[in-house]
C-alpha cells in the first residue's frame, strides 16, 4: 500500500549532452539526474494506517495476530480390565474406552482489518518524463582538409593546422594577404586559403 501526496512527484531524468566546440574537438558528457522527494515514504500496513496530509508523513502499524484457545489438549486413555469370574468359569472382556475432553477445540482465525479515513487516499502512480531540450544537439562532423600547393610540403601542412587546433582561434593575417570570413562552419575552404597564403609569404 502505498500513500502520497497529490501534489508529490517524483521524477527520474536522464540527460545526455554531446558537445562539439568549433576546433574539432569532440566531447561527450553524460548527465544522470536522480531526485527524491524527501519525507515520503512507502510501505505496507496490514491494521492500521494514520497520514497526516499537511505534514506528509505516514504512521505504518503492523500487527502480527496469534491465538491461541487455552486448554486445547488432546487426551489418550487406555483402560486394560481383567475380569474374575467365579471358579470353572472362564470370562474375556475387552473394552474399548474413548475419552475427550470437553473444551477440545480448534480455532483458525482470520483477521482483515481496514480503516481508512475521510482524507485518506491511495494512490499509484509512476510518471515517465522525458524532456528533451531544444538547445542540445548531438553533431558527428567529420572534414577533410585537403590543400595542393605547388610549394608547401606535407610537414608545413601538419604543423599548421595544428597550431590552429591548440590555439581555438584563427591566426592574423598580413594586411596584404588575401582575407576571408573564417567561420567554424566551413573549416575546409578557410583553413586551405590561410595556410597557402602565410607560406607563400614567409618564402
Amino acid at each position: 500500500m502505498t500513500t502520497q501526496s497529490p501534489s508529490v512527484t517524483t521524477t527520474h531524468a536522464t540527460t545526455h549532452k554531446t558537445t562539439q566546440a568549433p576546433s574539432q574537438t569532440t566531447t561527450h558528457a553524460t548527465t544522470h539526474i536522480t531526485t527524491h522527494v524527501p519525507r515520503l515514504t512507502s510501505t505496507q500496513a496490514t491494521t492500521h494506517i494514520s497520514t497526516q496530509a499537511s505534514s506528509r508523513t505516514t504512521t505504518h502499524v503492523t500487527t502480527h495476530i496469534t491465538t491461541q484457545v487455552p486448554q486445547l489438549t488432546s487426551t489418550k486413555a487406555t483402560t486394560h480390565i481383567t475380569t474374575q469370574a467365579t471358579p470353572q468359569r472362564s470370562t474375556q472382556a475387552t473394552t474399548h474406552v474413548t475419552t475427550q475432553v470437553p473444551p477440545l477445540t480448534s480455532t483458525q482465525a482470520t483477521t482483515h482489518i481496514t480503516t481508512q479515513t475521510p482524507s485518506l487516499t491511495t494512490t499509484h502512480a509512476t510518471t515517465h518524463i522525458s524532456t528533451h531540450a531544444p538547445s542540445i544537439t548531438t553533431t558527428h562532423a567529420t572534414n577533410h582538409i585537403t590543400t595542393h600547393a605547388p610549394s608547401i610540403t606535407s610537414t608545413h601542412v601538419s604543423m599548421n593546422i595544428s597550431m590552429l587546433a591548440q590555439t581555438n582561434r584563427p591566426t592574423p593575417l598580413p594586411t596584404h594577404a588575401q582575407t576571408q570570413d573564417i567561420s567554424p562552419a566551413t573549416p575546409s575552404t578557410t583553413l586551405s586559403h590561410i595556410i597557402v597564403n602565410k607560406t607563400m609569404d614567409r618564402e
